[in-house]
């Protein structure tokens, strides 16, 4: 696990509003000296943060890699704890977004991109011990257009709303 010190201002921003049980930005940072473009963040039942994170190491949109980090003492700190890296069949891994059910299973939904097209498709992970570990849980869409921008509400015992 990689210890650091991600960019806390940021993090405070968002995080620390208590009327959202979850945020989301959209602006340039930043972050183990990538380039942040999206983040989504959740709080888990035992004050744990969990944010996702879409980097890119050129600015652009052709290298995107999701990763996760976990603070478990109120953001001083964030563990990179996950990533989905580009492979053989995906050239680009965007949009991440978290959700969590009543239950406290965090849910990641991103995009993988097929590589040569501007296809992809959608890819649900998920933690069940407050955001150390992941598991792949599903492939919700695996159509022939681009699901750009989910998003997902977890309603409990499993069941995830996409759009």
């Amino acid at each position: 696990m990689l210890k650091t010190n991600l960019y806390q201002p940021l993090f405070y921003l968002i995080l620390f509003t208590p009327l959202l049980p979850f945020a989301q930005v959209s602006i340039p940072k930043k972050v183990n000296n990538e380039m942040s473009v999206e983040l989504k963040a959740v709080q888990t039942p035992s004050n744990t943060f969990v944010a996702a994170i879409m980097t890119t190491k050129t600015g652009g949109f052709n290298d995107n890699i999701s990763k996760v980090y976990r603070s478990a003492d109120n953001g001083q700190t964030w563990d990179s704890v996950f990533a989905v890296l580009a492979d053989s069949n995906f050239a680009r891994n965007p949009d991440p977004v978290l959700c969590m059910d009543n239950a406290g299973t965090i849910y990641l939904i991103l995009m993988r991109i097929n590589k040569g097209t501007a296809k992809g498709q959608l890819w649900c992970y998920k933690s069940t011990d407050d955001g150390k570990t992941w598991s792949l849980a599903g492939k919700p869409y695996q159509g022939n257009s681009l699901p750009d921008y989910p998003q997902c509400i977890a309603k409990g015992n499993g069941e995830i709303y996409l759009t």
